[in-house]
């Protein structure tokens, strides 16, 4: 079937209100998706700053190399733990079928 059968087949495309302009549950008690773009924006920004001054202040510190050294651990850390969860889905396809009788949770 042709992309051209499937758009007219399933109705109007392109959709009018795929990304609707407001979301909560009561019209009470909805928020603009700008203000939560907002909030967003300002909480990304407060918290950098924060994480900024903090680094600042912690130079100055008597063991600012060891502080460093374990956040730059830490970091390092996440970004490993995030790529191999991001890579398990892809191995327990690929692998499922040869260990099919060993007991995995």
């Amino acid at each position: 079937m042709s992309a051209r059968a499937r758009r007219s087949t399933s109705g109007s495309w392109p959709p009018t209100r795929a990304f609707p302009d407001r979301i909560g549950p009561a019209p009470e008690a909805r928020v603009s998706l700008l203000a939560l773009k907002l909030i967003a924006i300002a909480a990304i920004v407060v918290t950098a700053l924060l994480g900024g001054l903090a680094a600042a202040r912690t130079r100055r510190a008597k063991a600012a190399d060891r502080l460093f050294s374990l956040g730059s651990l830490f970091g390092a850390g996440v970004f490993l733990g995030a790529g191999l969860i991001h890579m398990l889905p892809d191995a327990v396809e690929a692998l499922g079928d040869r260990f099919a009788g060993y007991p995995m949770p």
